[in-house]
């Protein structure tokens, strides 16, 4: 995302698929919270998961907008993954 990197996570079943859940963390958490959910979740499915700038392993910039540059890091994520 610009000149910021995004750390992304993708749990893949052993199936071939093209379903993919992407999972956003909650407000100064970090992408690792989405492996809880990987029990809950079908197996014909993966999981997408990021850390937004300023969070989890993505502390390069600290700055948290609450929502304004966090939406363009969710645009950018499912970019990569279509």
């Amino acid at each position: 995302h610009g000149d910021m990197k995004i750390y992304l996570s993708i749990f893949t079943p052993s199936c071939k698929n093209n379903k993919i859940v992407l999972y956003l963390h909650g407000n100064s958490s970090s992408r690792l919270e989405s492996k809880n959910l990987l029990q809950y979740l079908p197996h014909q499915y993966s999981l997408a998961s990021f850390d937004f700038i300023g969070c989890g392993n993505n502390m390069e910039n600290d700055i948290i907008t609450l929502g304004l540059e966090e939406s363009k890091q969710v645009q950018t994520v499912v970019n990569f993954l279509k």
